[in-house]
């Protein structure tokens, strides 16, 4: 009795406390905030076109983003949502 009690409060606050350890592959969150960071570039870079074969050369400039996430229990999503 008491073994089946402990496993259940167990389960529970796993599902709860600690989704991605239930779900690794599906998490839900929501997104606290979002920063743009600093531009990193690269260069050098020789792209393929497989289609009509020809070579090129380019260079990519883009920016790396900063995201502070929540993770939430499928208890929060449904309170969130009104169900």
């Amino acid at each position: 009795m008491l073994e089946e009690m402990v496993a259940s409060v167990m389960k529970k606050t796993l599902a709860q406390d600690f989704p991605h350890l239930k779900l690794p592959a599906a998490v839900f969150a929501t997104i606290d905030s979002a920063a743009k960071s600093d531009a990193f570039d690269i260069e050098e870079l020789i792209v393929h076109n497989e289609v009509t074969g020809e070579v090129f050369k380019a260079h990519i400039t883009s920016y790396w983003y900063e995201y502070k996430l929540t993770v939430i229990d499928r208890r929060q999503l449904s309170r969130a949502s009104g169900n």
